[in-house]
C-alpha cells in the first residue's frame, strides 16, 4: 500500500498545515535544540526544542527499533 498523499487528496488541509509549519519555523528559528539518536543504530529519531519534555518513545525509521528517551530539560550550565 502506498503512502497517503495529503497534498493531492486534501489540498486545503495541506495548505493550512504548510502555513502553520512556516509560522512555527520562523518563531523557533535560532532556538537551542538537541538531536535525539537511536540507541541501536545512531540514526536521528527526533529533535527537541528548548523547554521541558516528558519521557517519550520514538520508533527509528532506519532500524525499526523503539527507543525510550528520559525526560529532557534545557538548563543554563555555569
Amino acid at each position: 500500500m502506498g503512502r497517503y498523499n495529503i497534498q493531492r487528496c486534501n489540498p486545503a488541509r495541506f495548505a493550512a498545515a504548510c502555513e502553520r509549519q512556516n509560522e512555527l519555523r520562523s518563531r523557533y528559528a535560532g532556538v537551542i535544540t538537541r538531536e535525539m539518536l537511536c540507541d541501536y543504530c545512531g540514526h536521528t529519531v527526533g529533535i527537541y526544542m528548548k523547554g521541558s519534555h516528558a519521557p517519550v518513545c520514538l520508533k527509528c525509521q532506519k532500524c525499526g527499533q523503539i527507543t525510550i528517551f528520559e525526560p529532557l530539560s534545557f538548563r543554563l550550565v555555569i
